[in-house]
């Protein structure tokens, strides 16, 4: 098999180990994931831009950013994505768009929200994404599960690049997780009187 061209993107047609190779023999200058937070910046147009840091995390003009948790009084729920519209870094203020609704944040509250150039397949859905790039690996044994799979598949409209040993994804697809859940809820009806 031919391993990928260094200029080229991976394509679909590529199979998951040449991706997965590929992915650990190259880096991406700017882009440091085991650094810490703060320093977790990829380089891109907008690095020349304002900028501020809440939780550790530097936020700029242009960001996409997941709101972590429900806002009753802005009508802004966990989940939700938004844009970086405006930073004022005198006030330490971070405006975001959130389809119609702006909403400005202090620093009151730094987890409030996070970046969103990379979530989980839980925080994902009832989203959809252009392309989704789906690390698979067997590391992560306990939450290999066929729903998990297809849920992190189906968020993507034109394109999903599963990266990891067919192996793993071979064992995602192979396991179905019952969702029993134990409730109590037969135990409790018996007891009920007509």
């Amino acid at each position: 098999m031919q391993r990928p061209d260094d200029r080229v993107p991976p394509s679909p047609a590529q199979s998951a180990p040449d991706i997965g190779d590929r992915a650990d023999e190259k880096t991406t200058p700017g882009l440091h994931l085991t650094a810490k937070p703060a320093t977790v910046s990829a380089e891109s147009p907008s690095r020349h831009k304002a900028e501020i840091i809440r939780g550790g995390v530097k936020f700029r003009v242009g960001d996409r950013i997941l709101q972590q948790r429900n806002d009753y009084t802005h009508e802004i729920f966990n989940v939700d994505l938004g844009i970086v519209t405006a930073i004022n870094t005198e006030d330490l203020e971070l405006t975001a768009q959130f389809g119609d609704r702006q909403v400005v944040y202090d620093n009151a509250d730094p987890d409030e929200i996070s970046l969103a150039f990379a979530t989980t397949i839980h925080k994902s859905q009832g989203s959809e994404y252009p392309v989704v790039v789906l690390p698979i690996f067997r590391q992560h044994y306990n939450m290999l599960s066929r729903n998990l799979l297809y849920t992190g598949i189906t968020r993507a409209r034109k394109l999903v690049v599963l990266v990891g040993p067919q192996g793993a994804i071979k064992l995602a697809v192979q396991q179905v997780k019952d969702q029993e859940r134990y409730t109590l809820l037969a135990h409790r009806l018996q007891r009920v009187e007509p």
